[in-house]
């Protein structure tokens, strides 16, 4: 279960791009009709080749570290899944990304970062930081 003290709300939405771009983002989508939440990884694949993609995962159970599955993919500012299941996530994931595209933050939703860094994964320390989602060193490579 996520503990929301131990986040951080993002209301921007060129912060929150560059966050999801970062290529190692831990984010929380929170719907505010409903009350339900979703934790998402969004990774660069190792192979770096495919430097430009980015890989997203939903939590499927407690371990906030290790219980991921794959649910699709980013590339070219589009999401992509041919995975079976997660419909909700998935569909919650891609509603949120077009309107992040759009500049937009949907009054519906909360978007809530790990408190880690989006590219390194090295936790924040800084109210500068922890605003960005980036490390003061991993903000000046983007």
């Amino acid at each position: 279960m996520v503990d929301f003290q131990d986040i951080q709300k993002m209301e921007d939405p060129e912060t929150i791009q560059s966050f999801l771009f970062g290529g190692n983002a831990t984010f929380t989508l929170k719907s505010l009709k409903s009350g339900n939440h979703y934790t998402y990884k969004m990774k660069t694949p190792k192979n770096k080749k495919y430097h430009y993609k980015r890989y997203l995962y939903v939590m499927t159970g407690t371990d906030n570290e290790y219980h991921y599955k794959y649910i699709g993919s980013v590339y070219k500012n589009k999401f992509f899944s041919n995975i079976p299941g997660f419909d909700i996530a998935k569909k919650g994931f891609e509603w949120f990304f077009c309107n992040i595209l759009s500049k937009h933050v949907p009054e519906t939703v909360e978007m809530y970062h790990s408190m880690k860094c989006a590219k390194c994964g090295r936790k924040l320390t800084t109210p500068e930081s922890v605003k960005m989602g980036f490390g003061p060193v991993c903000i000046g490579k983007i």
